[in-house]
Protein backbone atom coordinates (compact mmCIF):
# COMPACT_ATOMS: atom_id res chain seq x y z
CA UNK A 1 0.00 0.00 0.00
CA UNK A 2 2.45 2.34 1.11
CA UNK A 3 4.79 1.43 -2.30
CA UNK A 4 1.32 2.28 -4.17
CA UNK A 5 1.02 5.98 -2.34
CA UNK A 6 4.85 6.31 -2.90
CA UNK A 7 4.38 5.63 -6.98
CA UNK A 8 1.69 8.15 -7.27
CA UNK A 9 3.21 10.87 -5.36
CA UNK A 10 6.70 10.25 -7.49
CA UNK A 11 4.35 10.28 -10.44
CA UNK A 12 2.29 13.56 -9.09
CA UNK A 13 6.02 15.13 -8.75
CA UNK A 14 6.57 14.69 -12.53
CA UNK A 15 3.49 16.06 -13.80
CA UNK A 16 3.69 19.22 -12.09
CA UNK A 17 7.35 19.73 -13.11
CA UNK A 18 6.31 18.63 -16.47
CA UNK A 19 3.31 20.94 -16.32
CA UNK A 20 5.48 23.81 -15.25
CA UNK A 21 8.18 23.22 -17.44
CA UNK A 22 5.20 23.23 -20.39
CA UNK A 23 3.83 26.56 -18.77
CA UNK A 24 7.04 28.43 -18.85
CA UNK A 25 7.63 27.60 -22.53
CA UNK A 26 4.48 28.79 -23.51
CA UNK A 27 4.77 31.87 -21.63
CA UNK A 28 8.39 32.29 -23.41
CA UNK A 29 6.10 31.78 -26.66
CA UNK A 30 3.24 34.40 -26.14
CA UNK A 31 6.15 37.57 -25.17
CA UNK A 32 8.13 36.34 -28.59
CA UNK A 33 10.66 34.69 -26.94
CA UNK A 34 12.04 31.17 -28.33
CA UNK A 35 11.84 28.12 -25.74
CA UNK A 36 14.63 26.48 -26.92
CA UNK A 37 16.90 30.17 -27.19
CA UNK A 38 15.95 30.60 -23.72
CA UNK A 39 17.52 27.28 -22.64
CA UNK A 40 20.53 27.44 -24.68
CA UNK A 41 20.77 31.59 -22.85
CA UNK A 42 20.44 29.98 -19.65
CA UNK A 43 22.79 27.34 -20.21
CA UNK A 44 25.70 30.01 -21.28
CA UNK A 45 24.71 32.36 -17.96
CA UNK A 46 24.94 29.41 -15.80
CA UNK A 47 28.24 28.13 -17.07
CA UNK A 48 29.72 32.28 -17.03
CA UNK A 49 28.28 32.51 -13.57
CA UNK A 50 30.25 28.71 -12.43
CA UNK A 51 33.35 30.45 -13.93
CA UNK A 52 33.00 33.92 -12.46
CA UNK A 53 31.89 32.02 -8.97
CA UNK A 54 34.97 29.56 -9.03
CA UNK A 55 37.17 32.95 -9.25
CA UNK A 56 35.58 34.54 -6.62
CA UNK A 57 35.84 31.31 -4.23
CA UNK A 58 40.01 30.99 -5.45
CA UNK A 59 40.60 34.23 -4.77
CA UNK A 60 38.70 33.80 -1.01
CA UNK A 61 40.54 31.01 -0.31
CA UNK A 62 43.71 32.73 -1.63
CA UNK A 63 43.49 35.28 0.73
CA UNK A 64 42.88 33.06 3.71
CA UNK A 65 46.21 31.13 2.94
CA UNK A 66 48.41 34.07 2.58
CA UNK A 67 46.21 35.99 5.61
CA UNK A 68 47.32 32.48 7.92
CA UNK A 69 50.74 32.12 7.04
CA UNK A 70 51.42 36.17 6.76
CA UNK A 71 54.46 36.21 4.41
CA UNK A 72 54.69 40.12 4.99
CA UNK A 73 52.91 42.90 6.74
CA UNK A 74 52.71 46.32 5.79
CA UNK A 75 56.43 48.20 4.91
CA UNK A 76 57.97 44.92 4.43
CA UNK A 77 60.71 44.34 1.87
CA UNK A 78 59.59 41.09 -0.56
CA UNK A 79 61.09 39.99 -3.21
CA UNK A 80 58.42 37.95 -5.81
CA UNK A 81 60.43 35.04 -7.65
CA UNK A 82 59.90 34.68 -11.40
CA UNK A 83 58.08 37.44 -11.54
CA UNK A 84 61.25 40.32 -11.71
CA UNK A 85 59.14 42.36 -8.56
CA UNK A 86 60.66 43.59 -5.40
CA UNK A 87 59.62 46.19 -3.38
CA UNK A 88 58.06 47.69 -0.07
CA UNK A 89 54.82 46.38 0.78
CA UNK A 90 52.16 49.25 0.79
CA UNK A 91 48.80 48.67 0.72
CA UNK A 92 47.20 45.73 1.72
CA UNK A 93 43.54 44.91 0.28
CA UNK A 94 41.23 41.66 -0.24
CA UNK A 95 42.13 40.34 -3.42
CA UNK A 96 45.67 42.28 -4.02
CA UNK A 97 48.43 44.25 -2.12
CA UNK A 98 50.70 46.70 -3.67
CA UNK A 99 54.17 46.90 -4.15
CA UNK A 100 56.17 50.18 -5.02
CA UNK A 101 58.67 48.49 -7.47
CA UNK A 102 62.32 49.22 -6.42
CA UNK A 103 63.36 49.30 -10.21
CA UNK A 104 60.77 51.79 -12.04
CA UNK A 105 59.36 53.28 -8.31
CA UNK A 106 55.65 52.34 -10.16
CA UNK A 107 53.29 51.27 -7.41
CA UNK A 108 52.44 47.74 -8.69
CA UNK A 109 49.21 45.88 -7.91
CA UNK A 110 49.59 42.02 -7.88
CA UNK A 111 46.61 39.51 -7.32
CA UNK A 112 46.62 36.82 -4.60
CA UNK A 113 46.26 34.57 -7.59
CA UNK A 114 49.35 35.43 -8.77
CA UNK A 115 51.55 35.37 -5.57
CA UNK A 116 49.81 31.96 -4.18
CA UNK A 117 51.37 30.46 -7.51
CA UNK A 118 55.11 32.21 -6.67
CA UNK A 119 57.78 31.92 -3.99
CA UNK A 120 58.08 35.08 -1.81
CA UNK A 121 61.20 36.30 -0.06
CA UNK A 122 60.72 38.70 2.81
CA UNK A 123 64.25 40.30 3.16
CA UNK A 124 62.31 42.19 5.75
CA UNK A 125 62.65 38.99 8.48
CA UNK A 126 66.42 37.58 6.68
CA UNK A 127 68.23 38.01 9.80
CA UNK A 128 71.48 37.33 6.77
CA UNK A 129 71.65 38.19 3.69
CA UNK A 130 73.81 36.35 0.93
CA UNK A 131 75.72 38.62 -1.53
CA UNK A 132 77.73 37.73 -4.15
CA UNK A 133 80.54 39.52 -6.62
CA UNK A 134 81.35 38.45 -9.43
CA UNK A 135 84.93 37.93 -11.65
CA UNK A 136 85.36 36.65 -14.92
CA UNK A 137 89.16 35.73 -16.50
CA UNK A 138 89.82 34.10 -19.58
CA UNK A 139 90.64 30.45 -20.50
CA UNK A 140 93.81 30.69 -21.30
CA UNK A 141 94.57 31.65 -17.36
CA UNK A 142 93.01 28.82 -16.54
CA UNK A 143 96.60 27.78 -14.70
CA UNK A 144 96.23 30.72 -12.30
CA UNK A 145 93.22 29.82 -11.56
CA UNK A 146 94.10 27.87 -7.81
CA UNK A 147 96.71 30.22 -7.02
CA UNK A 148 94.08 33.70 -7.03
CA UNK A 149 91.02 31.70 -5.20
CA UNK A 150 94.06 30.72 -2.50
CA UNK A 151 95.37 33.84 -2.15
CA UNK A 152 91.76 35.65 -2.29
CA UNK A 153 90.28 33.42 0.46
CA UNK A 154 93.26 34.47 2.98
CA UNK A 155 92.84 37.74 2.61
CA UNK A 156 88.77 37.62 2.88
CA UNK A 157 89.65 34.97 6.02
CA UNK A 158 91.12 37.65 7.54
CA UNK A 159 89.17 40.30 6.69
CA UNK A 160 86.12 39.25 7.63
CA UNK A 161 84.09 37.93 11.32
CA UNK A 162 83.27 34.15 11.82
CA UNK A 163 79.32 35.56 11.65
CA UNK A 164 80.24 36.97 8.15
CA UNK A 165 81.13 34.11 6.31
CA UNK A 166 82.88 34.87 2.95
CA UNK A 167 84.50 32.67 0.49
CA UNK A 168 85.69 33.01 -3.12
CA UNK A 169 84.75 30.21 -5.54
CA UNK A 170 85.22 29.21 -8.95
CA UNK A 171 82.53 28.31 -11.84
CA UNK A 172 83.82 27.14 -15.34
CA UNK A 173 80.71 27.16 -18.22
CA UNK A 174 81.24 29.63 -21.23
CA UNK A 175 84.04 31.50 -18.79
CA UNK A 176 86.18 31.11 -15.93
CA UNK A 177 83.78 32.97 -13.23
CA UNK A 178 85.52 33.90 -10.02
CA UNK A 179 82.31 34.36 -7.26
CA UNK A 180 82.93 36.09 -3.87
CA UNK A 181 80.09 34.92 -2.06
CA UNK A 182 79.07 36.47 1.34
CA UNK A 183 76.29 35.31 3.90
CA UNK A 184 76.51 38.77 5.82
CA UNK A 185 74.30 40.09 8.84
CA UNK A 186 71.63 42.09 7.98
CA UNK A 187 71.63 45.60 9.79
CA UNK A 188 69.76 48.31 10.88
CA UNK A 189 69.57 51.78 11.09
CA UNK A 190 68.73 54.14 13.94
CA UNK A 191 65.35 54.73 11.46
CA UNK A 192 64.54 51.38 11.92
CA UNK A 193 64.85 51.10 7.99
CA UNK A 194 66.53 47.96 7.03
CA UNK A 195 69.83 47.75 5.12
CA UNK A 196 72.58 45.53 3.43
CA UNK A 197 75.73 45.48 4.27
CA UNK A 198 77.97 44.48 0.87
CA UNK A 199 81.04 43.48 0.36
CA UNK A 200 83.45 46.30 0.80
CA UNK A 201 85.00 48.08 -2.08
CA UNK A 202 88.46 47.77 -0.69
CA UNK A 203 88.21 44.06 -0.61
CA UNK A 204 87.12 44.06 -4.35
CA UNK A 205 90.13 46.03 -4.88
CA UNK A 206 92.42 43.47 -3.55
CA UNK A 207 90.72 40.64 -4.87
CA UNK A 208 91.21 42.37 -8.42
CA UNK A 209 94.99 43.37 -7.45
CA UNK A 210 95.42 39.60 -6.66
CA UNK A 211 94.06 38.48 -9.82
CA UNK A 212 96.07 40.83 -12.23
CA UNK A 213 99.58 40.15 -9.98
CA UNK A 214 99.10 36.83 -11.08
CA UNK A 215 99.24 37.63 -14.64
CA UNK A 216 95.73 37.10 -15.25
CA UNK A 217 93.31 39.54 -17.02
CA UNK A 218 90.22 40.40 -15.86
CA UNK A 219 86.35 40.04 -17.72
CA UNK A 220 83.32 41.64 -16.86
CA UNK A 221 82.68 41.81 -13.47
CA UNK A 222 78.57 40.83 -12.71
CA UNK A 223 76.53 40.63 -8.98
CA UNK A 224 73.93 39.53 -7.50
CA UNK A 225 72.20 39.47 -4.08
CA UNK A 226 69.95 37.02 -2.58
CA UNK A 227 68.01 36.62 0.52
CA UNK A 228 67.98 34.06 3.31
CA UNK A 229 66.15 33.30 6.09
CA UNK A 230 68.07 31.76 9.79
Amino acid sequence: MKENEAGKDQHTSILLISSFYGLFLATLEIWGISGHSALVTGGILGVAISFASKDVFEKFLNRIWLRFLEPYKLGDYIVVKFEKLDGKVMDIRLTSITIIDKKTGVHVVVPYTSLSQKIISNVSRATRVVVEEKFTIPFKDLDKFDSIINSSNQMLTSNFSAEDYCKLSGACESRIELIVFCRVIKMDNDMGEVYIRTIRQSDLINIARIILSSGATIGKKDNKNKNEND
